[in-house]
């Protein structure tokens, strides 16, 4: 029952949020390897707000094949 709820409150929640996303997929030609990054931030309607971004690399005996024994690489908090 709660669990209900829990996923019905984004129906109920009647305040409008922009939330920007950025993914980001990039193949290095001469080092072969294969970079993620993935990007998320909100501002609120007072001026303050947040953000992540976290990036990370295929590693592993394949760099060649994406998403292959994922390395991190950083996180940044805004």
């Amino acid at each position: 029952m709660r669990k209900s709820l829990f996923l019905l409150l984004p129906l109920v929640v009647t305040n409008a949020h922009a939330v920007y996303v950025d993914v980001r997929h990039e193949y290095l030609d001469d080092s072969k390897a294969n970079y993620d990054r993935a990007y998320i931030s909100h501002r609120f309607a007072n001026g303050v707000g947040f953000a992540i971004e976290a990036i990370s690399k295929s590693g592993g005996d394949d760099t060649n094949k994406a998403f292959n024994d994922l390395e991190h690489r950083a996180t940044n908090i805004r």
